[in-house]
């Protein structure tokens, strides 16, 4: 016998996703994938749909050919079962008297059509749909002219009674439920997609029993419970599919509907796995229900999450369920547990194309199902995978809004709102930039820490913005903040996402952080680059408590207005911390550009609180009048205003909204002259300046609410 090595049982999609990845992470012992067909791997979405429909001779759709068993160095041994598992010898026995022994093991079986069984039934040359050679056989009978009786009005059943009218056939669909997709699919869309299989000529037995199926010469006869009789062609049984668990369960391992597994796919021996159709896990988020999932793309994610797994990583899998089937010109896709809603909230696009959002008590999304055509209800369907995926409470009118956008009905969750755990309406928070009153003070000699501090509380600010402190000025700043009742906000430069569990761990050390305000410092990290750092930077925030917003600042990530609107359309969970001030460039954005404005408001729509000046159209901050009259503070207050009504919005009791106060000093952003002498100078006052921003800001929120 060889040495210890990875063997997968079972070369269907899961067990094929699995070796791949098994190489793809390092694995560099022995790797055996078994199966019990002849072919190599391939994928079996096409077998009930192109592979009966396509002109000329169906080929499968192979998932790992010859040439990438090489490539990988997979061991492939078709034709061949496994009949046996010596798990304290960590050695399987194969149908044809091979031994291989293994480190781990992944039984990734799959799951077998449920047989019909009636008494006295004759059951000769029935049709069942699982392999490609089914596949191929059920092709040579669904000839033009011909009449095909499909038991059973689930997915293959359905998929198959398309593609036989496609064929030019007659079609009967027996199902004794009372309407069809009775599992996992709302009523509403099944309702939907039976009216376009009947308007294609499909005929539908639904809530009607079958007493008998006689073979005839000419095919079958099927006699219902009420004595109709259907005579046909060809009888095409879809009544659903048992996981494969008997070698499993003769081994000794627990089985539940489905080879039982833990969170991370380990089944109750840790040194074997399961994934697919055969594998019955308890899913994080959705309250621990243990479910099994019969559907080609979490074969495939269980197949690559096992293999991790398998190698030492210990992560639960959390992928969404997703799933759909294409029949005619429709797609029907779901994402989540339907069955886990007990509220629905439906979406109307059009006569053939509607969304039904299923709600937890707690008002969570659980589960989005879409009938229509695919190009309109993919992206959404994908949006609504996101919400479910970061345990989202969307607003229910915007799920309802056939113009709205599902992003935009995310609430705002622990880590991307500030809450004061109160029951209070939603407040402005007025805070001051410490950073910004570097120099400020009286006859010569600026003002300590302290007495800024006190002259902040003075005028009403309610917090300070600045860097973390150092453990030996944590104490002190404790004081401070308390002794001035002040909230403190935390500017942060992360790079990556190791960065943002550092700045985290140093936050909760100190303990009295509102908010993280991230400025990312990857200027030059672009697009779907920088889509995936923000996303990183995120599930991080999602683990802690604290807030974090990314601000809109150059020099950093979000510096360019036309990508940062991408990346907020990418990213439904993204909240921004918006400074306009730096995208305010050589005067263009004075709301004569109709499309600059377009992408202020999507900007704006995402606004978690704001930092800011009001600068002129070259980014030099400027002295805003006595009374707030420089001509460019009529724009920055039209998108405060925006952005605050976006907020107020979805705002929920107990909410704040930070407006931070930053007039940067003359080493960074004041304007300054030199007198005759040759002495720098400020052009302003830069706290009596800061005074009026603040009031400027308060009375941009009175107008907000008053808009509410």
């Amino acid at each position: 016998m060889a040495d210890l090595g990875m063997v997968i049982v079972g070369a269907g999609e899961a067990g094929a996703r699995a070796a791949v990845e098994l190489r793809t992470e390092g694995w560099r012992g022995p790797l055996t994938l078994i199966g019990q067909e002849k072919l190599a791997p391939y994928e079996r979405p096409p077998l009930s749909k192109s592979a009966l429909v396509d002109e000329g001779e169906p080929l499968p759709t192979k998932i790992l050919d010859e040439a990438k068993q090489s490539e990988y160095g997979i061991q492939f041994i078709s034709d061949s079962s496994v009949v046996k598992i010596d798990r304290d010898q960590h050695v399987t026995e194969l149908s044809n008297g091979q031994e291989i022994r293994y480190e781990r093991l992944l039984l990734a079986t799959g799951a077998a059509p449920r047989q019909l069984n009636m008494e006295g039934l004759d059951t000769t040359d029935l049709l069942y749909l699982r392999t490609f050679s089914d596949s191929i056989q059920l092709r040579s009978r669904i000839q033009s002219g011909k009449h095909i009786a499909v038991i059973g009005a689930g997915f293959i059943g359905l998929e198959v009674a398309a593609s036989a009218r496609e064929r030019g056939c007659s079609v009967t669909v027996l199902e004794v439920g009372p309407r069809i997709l009775m599992r996992g699919v709302p009523a509403d869309i099944a309702n939907l997609l039976e009216a376009r299989h009947r308007k294609a000529g499909v005929e539908f037995k639904l809530g009607i029993g079958m007493q008998n199926i006689q073979k005839t010469r000419d095919g079958h006869a099927i006699t219902l419970v009420d004595g109709t009789v259907i005579h046909c062609d060809t009888v095409v049984v879809g009544i659903g599919a048992i996981p494969e668990t008997s070698l499993a369960a003769q081994s000794g391992l627990t089985v539940e509907n489905g080879i039982w597994a833990d969170e991370t796919l380990a089944t109750s021996d840790s040194d074997i796995f399961a994934a697919g159709d055969c594998c019955s896990f308890p899913h994080g988020l959705f309250g621990g229900k243990r479910i099994r999932l019969e559907a080609w793309r979490n074969a495939q994610d269980q197949g690559t999450h096992a293999a991790h797994n398998m190698l030492g990583a210990s992560k639960p899998y959390l992928e969404i369920p997703w799933f759909w089937t294409d029949q005619y010109d429709l797609t029907l896709q779901v994402t989540g547990l339907p069955d886990c809603g007990v509220k629905t909230v439906v979406r109307h696009l059009s006569e053939s194309d509607k969304f039904f959002f299923q709600l937890s008590g707690d008002d969570q999304l659980v589960a989005a199902s879409a009938v229509g055509l695919n190009a309109k209800i993919a992206k959404d369907i994908r949006l609504a995978e996101m919400l479910i995926q970061k345990q989202a409470i969307p607003r229910s009118e915007c799920l309802r809004k056939p113009r709205g956008e599902i992003k935009g009905a995310i609430e705002m969750s622990h880590w991307n709102r500030i809450n004061d755990g109160t029951s209070n309406p939603p407040r402005l928070d007025v805070q001051q930039a410490i950073w910004a009153m570097e120099g400020l003070g009286e006859n010569g000699k600026e003002w300590s820490l302290e007495q800024k501090f006190e002259k902040i509380a003075e005028a009403g600010f309610t917090g300070v913005s600045y860097l973390l402190p150092t453990p030996e000025n944590m104490d002190t700043w404790h004081r401070l903040l308390d002794r001035y009742k002040l909230s403190f906000s935390a500017i942060a430069y992360p790079a990556k996402p190791q960065d943002m569990i550092d700045i985290i761990k140093h936050a909760n050390e100190f303990g009295k952080v509102q908010y993280i305000n991230s400025q990312v410092s990857n200027a030059f990290v672009i697009d779907n680059e920088a889509i995936h750092l923000l996303d990183g930077l995120l599930q991080v925030s999602e683990e802690s408590k604290i807030p974090h917003f990314i601000e809109t600042h150059r020099g950093t990530v979000t510096q360019d207005l036309i990508r940062t609107v991408g990346y907020v359309e990418a990213l439904p969970e993204l909240r921004l911390m918006i400074d306009l001030s730096h995208y305010v460039v050589a005067g263009e954005m004075l709301g004569t550009n109709e499309h600059v404005e377009a992408h202020f408001d999507k900007i704006l729509a995402r606004s978690a609180g704001m930092h800011g000046r009001v600068s002129s159209g070259e980014q030099i901050q400027v002295d805003v009048g006595g009374d707030g009259d420089h001509p460019m503070v009529e724009h920055f207050t039209r998108w405060w205003l925006k952005g605050m009504t976006h907020w107020l919005k979805q705002a929920q009791p107990g909410d704040l909204f930070p407006f931070c106060s930053e007039l940067g000093p003359p080493n960074y952003y004041g304007i300054t002259y030199r007198d005759s002498t040759g002495q720098v100078h400020e052009a302003s006052d830069r706290w009596q300046q800061a005074l009026l921003f603040k009031r400027i800001i308060e009375e941009q929120w009175r107008k907000a609410q008053e808009e509410i």
